[in-house]
């Protein structure tokens, strides 16, 4: 898994790097970040917690209607009493790839409407638990059978406006059990709204 993230990581730069008629955009936005924990198919807790994303995102566009992107989103993510037990918190940072493909809609010389949909290889930075005033602890130390890296899937909606703001809302979902425990699922998916700027 860690050489499909890395080789993923490659193609993004690459993408960044070498095409010159692509647009960068620099975003900021708020965030919601589900948990769902299940036994045996049954559910066992999940909860949510909300968060901070930057992201930066490279688009080309292969005529009016078509284009393509990759992105980076690193995203922050807290929590207070963590699957509802009084005087936990929680942190998460997780770092997201996009990868889109898009259709545009465009409406005037102002606005341009977007669709997009694609897989996003997600890797989870840190996640960390803590009671009381104790320190955060790493949950990755003391729970070996959990799994960092990720693939969601998802999309969302895009819209440009005079070519250089961007506002964006996209929902993508985990495919991936993140736990390794035979019988044992973790699943989560991630709502980001965010404004940009075009360069």
């Amino acid at each position: 898994m860690k050489k499909m993230f890395v080789c993923i990581l490659a193609v993004a730069g690459l993408f960044f790097g070498t095409n010159a008629l692509a647009q960068t955009s620099v975003s900021l936005g708020i965030a919601g970040r589900g948990y769902v924990n299940r036994v045996d198919e049954k559910e066992t807790g999940k909860d949510g917690a909300a968060g901070y994303v930057l992201s930066v995102e490279r688009v080309a566009r292969l005529g009016k209607i078509f284009g393509v992107s990759a992105g980076i989103d690193a995203s922050l993510f807290t929590k207070k009493d963590w699957m509802d037990i009084s005087g936990n918190s929680f942190r998460d940072v997780y770092v997201d790839i996009p990868l889109r493909a898009k259709l545009y809609l465009p409406l005037g010389d102002v606005l341009d409407l977007s669709v997009f949909a694609g897989p996003v290889p997600s890797y989870n930075v840190s996640a960390a638990l803590k009671s009381g005033d104790a320190d955060y602890e790493s949950i990755y130390d003391n729970q070996k059978d959990l799994r960092r890296f990720n693939v969601m899937f998802g999309g969302g909606v895009g819209l440009d406006i005079l070519q250089h703001v961007k506002l964006a809302a996209s929902f993508d979902m985990g495919l991936v059990n993140t736990i390794k425990t035979e019988g044992m699922d973790r699943y989560t998916g991630v709502l980001k709204l965010s404004v940009g700027y075009i360069f």
